[in-house]
């Protein structure tokens, strides 16, 4: 039986997406309504359009000629893969990061276009998806360990380019991209387990102690309260604060008078709780977990390989993201850079989540028009 087409989109994502994009602008507007007006807010609103503008094209293209299609160059007897292709780009960006980006708390992470700029380490974790799921899905044993090494070399570059900015919460988000997916596409969990522990070894190895200091300092946050725990323990107070109601929008006094570093960024959760509560804070979650839900449905009814490889990476990139988020604004994860997805104050992290919620509805869609 003959379906159109709107029927064979899933609305739900659809909705969900577009309730945290709208949130998560009302949410950077309340952090920075005070020392900016609606300019940070209007950003993310700029970079929403961009957004659903490059989604919009990636979902009429569809997951499969973006990852298979052929790019040939004209003036040169090569064609390459578009999502290697897309790969490449990444790590170019990410060298022009080192040679030209400029720097801010500390990183060197982003290049800047006139008065705007991006950054490409969030361009990087869907290349490396992309890259991952198609050369998972081309390989004729892929449990194997040669498939596995072959993987890790293509994780390791961007990684490494990542790690020296230095920004290592993208860098552990990268690995576990590369983990979860190889373990989606059956990869002995022994090679896995492994590679977790060298990861770690090394860690002990290379991390000077400060580096440790401010990676283990949420677990005492209180041992330097005006140092490394300062952020920790603002947070705690903004989200304690909030309550069950919160104390209503524009009117949290640590996020709006910036008792929160970084509170319309990587604690951005702390403006929902503190001015929304509990209750804000379940309503977002539950934006979450819709989301999360049927992206893992999707990944499981679907038979392409493919596609069921890439809709595991997409839930993987955005459950890591959440986790680790919301996980150290309560206390309970490292502190690192790591936005919450849709909702802090960060365009190019937007718009490439726009771009992965396309491909996840593109993969529902072909899924359903096969069946009809």
């Amino acid at each position: 039986m003959y379906k159109p087409w709107y029927s064979r989109i899933n609305w739900i994502i659809v909705l969900s997406t577009l309730l945290l994009a709208a949130f998560g602008i009302l949410m950077i507007y309340t952090a920075t309504y005070r020392d900016f007006g609606f300019s940070t807010a209007g950003k993310q609103l700029l970079a929403f359009f961009v957004g659903s503008l490059s989604a919009s094209v990636v979902f009429i293209l569809g997951y499969k000629k973006i990852c298979k299609w052929d790019f040939t160059f004209k003036k040169f007897p090569v064609s390459i893969r578009l999502s290697y292709f897309f790969y490449g780009i990444s790590i170019l960006l990410l060298l022009a990061v080192r040679l030209k980006g400029h720097s801010a708390y500390g990183s060197q992470r982003w290049i800047g276009i006139g008065a705007l700029s991006f950054e490409p380490s969030e361009v990087a974790k869907l290349a490396l998806i992309l890259a991952l799921c198609v050369f998972f899905s081309e390989q004729e044993n892929p449990s194997g360990l040669m498939a596995f090494l072959k993987a890790g070399i293509l994780t390791i570059f961007p990684l490494f380019l990542v790690l020296i900015q230095p920004d290592m919460g993208t860098s552990i988000l990268l690995a576990s991209l590369f983990l979860f997916i190889s373990f989606f596409a059956g990869v002995n969990p022994l090679y896995l387990l492994g590679t977790i522990a060298a990861g770690a070894a090394g860690m002990f190895k290379v991390m000077k102690p400060y580096q440790w200091e401010r990676l283990l300092g949420f677990l005492h946050p209180f041992k330097h309260p005006t140092g490394s725990g300062w952020n920790l323990i603002q947070a705690l107070i903004a989200v304690g604060s909030g309550r069950v109601l919160g104390k209503g929008l524009f009117q949290g006094g640590q996020t709006t008078l910036q008792f929160v570093p970084q509170h319309a960024t990587d604690f951005i959760f702390t403006v929902v709780a503190e001015q929304l509560g509990w209750i804000g804070s379940f309503f977002l979650l539950l934006l979450y977990f819709s989301i999360l839900w049927y992206g893992t449905k999707i990944a499981l009814e679907t038979e392409d390989k493919l596609g069921k490889l890439l809709a595991c990476g997409i839930v993987s990139l955005f459950l890591v993201h959440i986790v680790i988020n919301i996980g150290m604004t309560i206390g309970i994860m490292p502190i690192t850079g790591i936005p919450l997805p849709f909702i802090s104050s960060a365009g190019t992290s937007l718009i490439v989540n726009l771009i992965c919620i396309a491909l996840l509805l593109n993969i529902e869609y072909e899924r359903t028009s096969l069946i009809q």
